[in-house]
């Protein structure tokens, strides 16, 4: 009885040093772990402390639903371009999907007839207008590519659709301004 009893509390120890040593072992990867997450934060603090921010970026985000969807809609031309542009090797001439028909051309109809509070302004004028020409300058593009204009006359033509491109984001950043000054100041 002795002997079976020495036996157990034998198989008790053991077992008691496997569960430490593996308990050892759980606190060195959370160790571990914490050293990791230690540097991701002080890099992420280092990253962030030489960000430099307009002095609008905070009125840019008042409204996280408008700011996501702005975001969506310069996403989507974004890939509108790089749509079109993949198919300019075939030469061949096609017409591309009007600014009116696309999302954003969508969405603005969408706030004119909800008569969303900021669009009454110069700053809603000219988005409309910048994102029809964007569209004109695909197309204009491709038409260009298809009769093989020089690399010049193409260049030139690239260039306005970048320029007009950023113009567009940017009208995009001033109704989210617009926004935040119709809704602060109601």
């Amino acid at each position: 009885e002795q002997k079976e009893g020495m036996v157990q509390i034998n198989d008790a120890i053991n077992s008691l040093d496997k569960v430490t040593q593996e308990n050892a072992a759980t606190s060195s990867q959370i160790d571990g772990l914490s050293s990791q997450a230690s540097e991701l934060s002080a890099r992420l603090i280092n990253i962030t402390s030489k960000a430099v921010l307009s002095p609008n970026s905070h009125k840019q985000v008042c409204n996280i639903e408008l700011t996501q969807t702005i975001a969506k809609y310069k996403n989507d031309h974004i890939n509108f371009k790089d749509e079109n542009f993949s198919k300019l090797d075939s030469l061949e001439e096609w017409q591309v999907e009007d600014s009116d028909a696309c999302n954003l051309g969508s969405w603005i109809k969408q706030c004119e007839t909800n008569s969303e509070p900021f669009i009454h302004n110069a700053q809603w004028n000219n988005l409309k207008e910048i994102h029809h020409h964007l569209h004109v300058d695909i197309q204009d593009y491709i038409i260009k590519n298809a009769k093989k204009e020089s690399n010049d006359a193409l260049q030139q033509s690239a260039k306005i659709i970048e320029e007009n491109t950023l113009n567009l984001f940017v009208c995009l950043d001033n109704i989210l301004l617009e926004n935040f000054k119709t809704t602060n100041n109601a």
